[in-house]
């Protein structure tokens, strides 16, 4: 039998929830934010996701293992801005966004391109 893998988005009273569809199930995939991203939780429940933080989750300090362990018993896609998680993620199988420095600075530097044509780096 044949898999089909699609994200598909649904709006509803202007939130978005994405829902990760494998074959004739579908599951509602959960953030899990490691420390650092904590503050981001609100704006990823206003786009409609489902979002714990590793301190929601009493992992506050915890070693990364422990973070990733409990992204993978909670069936949880983990963002996290630490290699090691991600690495750690990536050889259990873990669903993970690493968000890199050099991620921030592409995404920025677009942007005030965007923003601001008339700019030009020196």
């Amino acid at each position: 039998m044949m898999c089909c893998w699609e994200i598909v988005c649904v709006r509803k009273k202007l939130l978005y929830s994405w829902w990760l569809k494998i074959g004739t199930r579908v599951m509602v995939l959960k953030l899990l934010l490691d420390e650092m991203y904590a503050g981001l939780k609100e704006y990823f429940e206003t786009l409609g996701w489902n979002v714990t933080t590793a301190q929601d989750a009493g992992l506050k300090g915890a070693k990364d293992k422990e973070v990733v362990d409990y992204a993978r018993e909670n069936g949880m896609l983990l963002i996290t801005q630490d290699q090691k998680p991600a690495d750690l993620a990536d050889l259990t199988g873990v669903k993970y966004l690493l968000i890199s420095n050099a991620m921030i600075a592409k995404i920025a530097d677009a942007r005030i391109r965007e923003k601001y044509p008339q700019l030009k780096p020196e």
